[in-house]
């Protein structure tokens, strides 16, 4: 019953990671986000980097399963301030982002959010909706 009368959203994203090599040392890219959302409001979903080596840049594709989620808006964080935020969003709700700094400089060996993803949740009761790299 609590289903039924309740306008909730899940977000499964703890699965959502990329590996990229870099010769013998990897790093990773992950999704954060833990929690439901009522229909109407906004959430904030980090784009993680762990790194063992310092990286010049990320470009990624991130796309939604359902028109529930909307791009609101997308920001750098401490580990890429002062980079240049290049973003995106096909029609089919795909995001297409790149960040860089074309000075030279680097994001430091870490673990930490790179990007915060603001999204308008739009969806009916009981939805989930998976995000994919």
């Amino acid at each position: 019953m609590f289903w039924k009368y309740k306008s909730l959203i899940a977000l499964l994203i703890a699965g959502c990671f990329i590996q990229v090599g870099f010769g013998q040392d990897t790093s990773r890219v992950y999704l954060s986000y833990s929690g439901y959302a009522h229909p109407g409001e906004q959430i904030t979903i980090d784009l993680n980097l762990e790194n063992p080596v310092p990286v010049r840049g990320l470009e990624f594709y991130l796309t939604p399963s359902s028109s529930g989620l909307v791009l609101m808006n997308a920001d750098t964080t401490s580990r890429t301030a002062g980079f240049m935020l290049a973003d995106t969003v096909y029609p089919s709700g795909t995001l297409h982002a790149l960040i860089s700094d074309f000075g030279g400089g680097e994001i430091a060996v870490g673990n930490g959010a790179v990007v915060h993803l603001t999204y308008q949740v739009n969806v009916v009761a009981g939805s989930e909706i998976n995000l994919t790299f």
